[in-house]
């Protein structure tokens, strides 16, 4: 989507790109009678089907949205294990 402005009181200019990951194709594994019907697996599909916009400083010319979700899916890991 190119560079933008975020905020109108303290401009940041950053580069916005636009992510959309396929689906991942799950099957639902609840086996109980009570379980399958349990709303929070249809939760996550859905949430996996709205595409990311993501505001980096990182030049998007260089690295490709997905290259882009990669890195911050590993610093996020790193800083759940701290």
């Amino acid at each position: 989507l190119g560079y933008k402005r975020l905020t109108k009181s303290n401009p940041i200019s950053c580069q916005i790109a636009l992510y959309k990951s396929r689906p991942k194709g799950r099957k639902n594994q609840r086996s109980t009678r009570t379980n399958c019907h349990h709303p929070s697996p249809k939760i996550y599909s859905a949430s996996t089907k709205e595409p990311w916009v993501l505001a980096t400083n990182l030049p998007v010319e260089i690295r490709t949205p997905k290259q882009l979700v990669r890195l911050y899916s590993k610093r996020m890991q790193i800083e759940e294990t701290f």
